[in-house]
């Protein structure tokens, strides 16, 4: 009898086995690699908002080389829910959003007593209080003397997201 639904030979790669994985590979964690990468001194990833692999293959005239390199077997998947906030804190944690705690767009506040858009509205007093339920990896990695470097917009530079996702990490913009 044929199962009814699909299967996949190998367990798909999801954000939060990205920074893991890396640590793993700069012989920095003792955990499990999801991603197999070689051994290395240094890592590099980009991580672009909203560009999934629907959308490049949609606009693959104009990202042509991104187009030819597109892989599903090599093709990270997001989380659920698959907000911008969810995702980047599974992408420092290695969590899931129900380990991590960002569990959406917006989320009920009980100390407010309001509802927090998760981007924009977290406080530092919301950070301080533990708004995130795991540490950021990339924190950990700082705090033990190792150079991490985040980049992005100016406007984010000083959010409380940002300071709460890469606390420790040396945050470069360009105005």
């Amino acid at each position: 009898m044929k199962p009814m639904l699909p299967t996949e030979n190998k367990p798909a790669v999801s954000l939060a086995d990205i920074v893991p994985s890396c640590f793993r590979a700069l012989s920095w964690s003792a955990g499990e690699s999801v991603i197999d990468l070689q051994p290395t001194q240094s890592v590099v990833v980009v991580l672009v908002d909203g560009l999934g692999a629907h959308n490049i293959e949609k606009a693959s005239g104009y990202l042509r080389f991104l187009a030819q390199k597109l892989d599903e077997s090599d093709t990270a998947r997001t989380v659920f829910p698959s907000t911008t906030a969810s995702a980047l804190a599974s992408f420092v944690t290695g969590c899931t959003p129900g380990g991590h705690g960002i569990l959406g767009y917006r989320t009920w506040n009980p100390v407010r007593e309001e509802f927090v858009n998760q981007l924009s509205g977290v406080t530092v007093r919301d950070v301080e209080n533990g708004w995130l339920a795991a540490p950021s990896l990339l924190d950990e990695y700082a705090a033990s003397g190792m150079p991490v470097t985040v980049v992005g917009h100016p406007r984010f530079a000083e959010s409380s997201l940002t300071k709460m996702l890469y606390g420790c990490a040396t945050y470069v913009s360009e105005s």
